[in-house]
Order: C-alpha cells, then sequence, then structure tokens
C-alpha cells in the first residue's frame, strides 16, 4: 500500500500566513497564539512521516510546498501518481482541522471522517474514526463529494482533526503531546487498513 498524504490549505511564508480564508485558523488566544490550519496541518502530516519511515510504511507527501496549492493541481498529483503505480494499491489520506464562525464558543468538537460513496473509503473510515476518534472525541463519518474525495482515481478520506474554534480541542492540539497521540493514532489505523486492504 502507498498512502498519499495531502496536508490542506498553505503554511506560513516569512511570516505570512499563505490561506487567505478567515474559517482556516483559530481566534487569537490572550497569550497571542493562533492555531493556523495550513501549518497546523503540516506539522502534523511531517510527524505521521517520521513515524511511517519507522514503520516501513510508504508514504508520498502530496504537497511538500509551503504555498497554498490549489484543489485542482492537488488532484492532478493524486491521479498522476496512481497512473505511475499501475497495479499497486493507493489511499489518499487528506489532514484537515475543522472550523465555524463563533468565537470559541461552538460545542462541536472532535474528529469528523469524510468519505464520498465513487471512491470506495468509506469501509476504511471506520478504522480511523474508532481509533483517531479516541484521542479527540469521535463526531462520526459523513458522505461529502469534496473535490478531493470525488474527483480522484483512488480510495480518500478526509480527516478534519478537530475544531479551531472549540478552545478544548485547540488547546490539546496545539501541544506536542496532543500531536503525537493523534498521529500515533492515524499511523495505527494506516496498519490496519494495510492489513486489510
Amino acid at each position: 500500500m502507498i498512502w498519499i498524504i495531502d496536508n490542506g490549505h498553505g503554511g506560513i511564508k516569512d511570516g505570512e500566513y499563505l490561506t487567505k480564508s478567515p474559517h482556516k485558523r483559530s481566534p487569537a488566544y490572550p497569550d497571542g497564539f493562533i492555531l493556523y490550519e495550513g501549518q497546523w496541518n503540516r506539522e502534523v502530516t511531517k510527524m505521521i512521516f517520521e513515524k511511517a519511515k519507522i514503520l516501513d510504511i510508504d508514504a508520498i507527501n502530496l504537497v511538500p510546498e509551503i504555498d497554498d496549492i490549489s484543489l485542482d493541481e492537488r488532484i492532478r498529483r493524486v491521479n498522476k501518481i496512481k497512473n505511475e503505480n499501475i497495479g499497486k494499491d493507493l489511499f489518499l489520506l487528506s489532514i484537515h482541522m475543522n472550523g465555524t464562525d463563533e468565537y470559541f464558543t461552538t460545542e462541536k468538537s472532535g474528529l469528523t471522517t469524510f468519505y464520498y460513496r465513487y471512491n470506495d473509503a468509506r469501509k476504511y473510515a471506520y478504522v480511523f474514526q474508532d481509533y483517531v476518534g479516541d484521542i479527540i472525541g469521535n463526531r462520526g463519518i459523513f458522505e461529502k463529494a469534496f473535490k478531493m474525495l470525488d474527483q480522484v482515481n483512488v480510495p480518500a478520506l478526509l480527516l478534519e482533526c478537530g475544531f479551531m474554534n472549540n478552545k478544548k480541542d485547540v488547546e490539546y492540539l496545539r501541544t506536542e503531546h496532543g500531536k503525537d497521540l493523534l498521529t500515533d493514532a492515524i499511523i495505527y489505523s494506516m496498519r490496519e487498513v494495510n492489513k486489510i486492504i
């Protein structure tokens, strides 16, 4: 199995957050801390790759750049990887954090796993939801025609790993300990899927 890991949105370059949408960051804490989704996604995927290498899990970084690469380009890259690996099993995992317009008042919390019916990943969504949901809470599995799920030629899941507008989620997932446990659960889920695919 080859895992294609997608870190959603853009990171921070020369002090500028390269993701323009206001919904892709947390409100500011009194200490000035702001969780930037695209940067957090990259921190988590970096940890996934470090752990995958130790465990001999084959993984490809879909977006090594800091820039906010368009969805169309991400989809093109996934399908190119698929075409270059005919006969091999591939799986796309897109890492995100959720957000709402509420300023640290939302009661929404925890992991949400998205699939789309045409990409044959629903049966594996339960693995991630069970293990990762144990770390940050379980919101459930939902079908949604996100472009990254609908237009790629491999099974794909999109993980929304908590809410940037939920203080409890942010306070946990901003820590190295929280990110470490989260990535352990993601890696464990990947290993379990490897056994059954």
